[in-house]
């Protein structure tokens, strides 16, 4: 029987922390080796803000560069998200998992930045999982 996790990569791509503004992940996906999507699940703990108009937006850039220092970043167009995880809201979001995601294209780096709209603050992490390896089985 073939291991369907042999066709998959885990990383990481926010390091769980308490959020309270705009910002970037530190962390960068390398989607070298893939062809598919990147499931972005985020798991989110505690959000505290003072009503339902505070929100954190998470947006996915791709980029040439591993350290995102080249011209070449931008935002991934919507005709390849995958989802509608893209928002955190402040009131009803606590103690939960959402997941959204993205096609692959032609540049190799991912990373998530976050737009906070009013007072935000919660604690969650986010894991990529990527799918489509142009070579199976993966190593994890």
């Amino acid at each position: 029987m073939n291991n369907p996790l042999t066709s998959l990569d885990f990383q990481r791509a926010f390091a769980s922390a308490s959020v309270t503004g705009t910002g970037n992940s530190s962390l960068i996906v390398d989607t070298f080796g893939f062809m598919g999507t990147v499931t972005f699940v985020t798991t989110i703990a505690a959000v505290s803000a003072a009503d339902g108009s505070n929100y954190l937006v998470l947006s996915v850039y791709e980029s040439n560069d591993d350290d995102f220092s080249d011209a070449t970043e931008t935002v991934i167009p919507a005709n390849r998200t995958i989802g509608t995880g893209y928002t955190i809201n402040a009131t009803s979001q606590a103690n939960s998992i959402i997941a959204f995601g993205v096609t692959i294209g032609l540049k190799r780096y991912m990373r998530i930045t976050m737009t906070e709209t009013g007072t935000f603050s919660a604690t969650f992490g986010i894991a990529a999982i990527l799918s489509g390896p142009r070579e199976a089985p993966v190593s994890n």
